[in-house]
């Protein structure tokens, strides 16, 4: 008689029916429905313990940076703390970064480009700039397989199609302009008001959540809730005095001679349409892309 667990057999016998790539396929759409609950969990946990401790929070409809931008746009808050660059996109000015040591997992609106990383993608938007530079580039690839290319162009174009896998005939997605333009954001002027720490909450909400005791809760939440008060007295304190600041990570990028050129060509750009009645000057693709 067989000795292995039930749930193995039960496994193998699945693959043999349905087929491995149709039980991976549902195994990951399982591991994502988890992960995903996680995510919430640890949201609502948050949640509480914010309210706990009287910190006003707002629950952003859509993109979290969005919903910074638009609160420093209103003047709600003094800035964001955020390592997102998505910030700059939606309008951020006042923005903290290095401020925290973890690296969180990134989700973006799409997949991007395959093949097309952000140094060819700063290339790229250096030559084909303006509201409809994108489509133009699209255009410009499937153009070549015409043949309405010159030779310079004809060698920039091999040398992205050294990094291109595919593009979709439907790119770009003007969804993705329509998020960071147009986001769905919670624009109430109300200001924020802090409230009291709850500590009989905050000693009920650490005994359920990590069995701590009442003498423990109290040796490390006292001194925190004695900094709330001294931070709401004060009316300037320096940021660093309640965050660590990640030095390491303040140092220097560097940043590569292709993107240095590639800003080089958009700046100019941006100062000549900013003046009136300046013509836009268009340089040879073939001096663009570095082959």
């Amino acid at each position: 008689m067989s000795t292995r667990p039930k749930e193995h057999v039960e496994f193998a016998s699945r693959i043999q029916e349905q087929g491995a790539s149709v039980v991976e396929a549902d195994l990951a759409a399982q591991v994502s429905q988890l992960y995903e609950q996680r995510r919430k969990e640890h949201r609502e946990l948050n949640q509480e313990l914010l309210q706990l401790f009287g910190i006003p929070y707002i629950v952003a409809p859509t993109e979290a940076e969005a919903q910074c931008a638009t609160l420093v746009q209103l003047g709600l808050v003094d800035g964001v703390v955020t390592d997102d660059s998505d910030i700059f996109l939606f309008g951020g000015t006042a923005v903290y970064r290095h401020v925290f040591q973890s690296h969180r997992h990134v989700d973006d609106y799409t997949d991007g480009i395959p093949g097309i990383g952000r140094v060819t993608a700063m290339e790229v938007l250096s030559e084909w700039q303006g509201p409809h530079g994108l489509a133009a580039f699209r255009d410009w690839l499937i153009a070549a397989e015409q043949g309405a290319h010159t030779q310079a162009e004809i060698d920039a174009e091999n040398a992205i199609r050294r990094r291109l896998i595919s593009i979709d005939p439907a790119f770009p997605d003007p969804r993705v302009a329509a998020a960071y333009t147009s986001p769905n954001v919670d624009d109430s002027p109300e200001s924020f008001q802090r409230e009291l720490p709850d500590l009989d909450g905050i000693r009920w909400y650490m005994s359920r959540k990590v069995d701590w005791e009442q003498a423990k809760v109290d040796e490390r939440v006292l001194p925190i809730i004695r900094r709330l008060n001294e931070f709401k007295k004060e009316s300037q304190a320096q940021l660093d005095r309640y965050f660590r600041i990640d030095s390491e990570r303040l140092k220097t990028t560097q940043t590569s001679s292709r993107v240095r050129k590639a800003v080089a060509r958009l700046m100019p750009a941006a100062n000549a349409a900013a003046r009136p009645g300046a013509k836009k000057q268009r340089t040879r693709i073939g001096q663009i892309i570095q082959l």
